[in-house]
């Protein structure tokens, strides 16, 4: 009985977060679309640009979808499709390809000493596209996202940091809880459906690694991931 509990909360909770998360990409579409429509003289002027934010808003659309994908996935136990080992830049390269972001303004800083990762490439990108991405988020003003790695032993420890708003101490217990989002303004301005910690730390812990995140309010965030190396 607890477990039907819980699947029905689960459930009336995605319901809940997708209904408000889908609105704002949708009315942005819908918004920009019409005027287009109503007055065609802007489409040469505007079309660049209000193609990309329709484009973005899309993606937006469609991250939130493969995210509550990926949490039916985590629910189920049925995150990992395949193991592998690859270089930790060529699964960079691929999460850093899914973000819209201005690279002047947040400059990747690598020192990734030719490490390599073990584990499904799918969701390793999952998972270091979600760090990346919070860290953009999370740095209003800017500033460089370092990825660092190192090998120790039979394991491959990465830490992504930004210089942002940092976590509260309040917040930081809470925060690789599902739909857990912090209550300061400039997280709610982030937005977003509070599910990307939460997935990020089932990846690692499906891959056995572990993930622990420092920070103190208004200095940055630091997240270290421990992925063991396995054949």
């Amino acid at each position: 009985m607890r477990r039907i509990d819980e699947i029905e909360q689960l459930k009336n909770e995605l319901v809940s977060t997708v209904s408000h998360e889908l609105k704002t990409p949708l009315a942005a579409i819908k918004a920009y679309t019409a005027t287009l429509r109503q007055n065609p003289e802007l489409y040469a002027e505007k079309r660049e640009e209000y193609l990309r934010i329709v484009e973005e808003q899309a993606d937006r659309l469609s991250r939130l979808i493969e995210d509550l994908l990926l949490v039916t996935r985590v629910e189920a136990g049925q995150l990992l499709r395949r193991r592998t080992t690859i270089p930790l830049d060529a699964v960079l390269d691929e999460a850093l390809a899914e973000i819209h972001f201005d690279t002047k303004r947040y400059p990747i800083e690598r020192e990734t000493a030719a490490a390599t990762v073990s584990g499904d490439p799918d969701r390793l990108r999952d998972l270091f596209r979600n760090l990346i991405e919070n860290a953009i988020k999370y740095s209003p003003e800017g500033g460089p996202i370092a990825v660092r790695a190192r090998e120790k032993e039979d394991t491959t420890v990465v830490e992504v940091s930004d210089s942002g708003i940092g976590i509260s101490e309040g917040d930081l217990p809470y925060i690789f809880e599902r739909f857990y989002r912090a209550e300061s303004e400039v997280a709610s301005a982030a937005g977003g459906s509070g599910l990307g910690l939460y997935i990020t730390r089932a990846i690692v812990r499906a891959h056995g690694g572990t993930i622990e995140a420092r920070s103190e309010a208004g200095r940055g965030a630091t997240f270290t991931v421990c992925l063991p190396k396995r054949a």
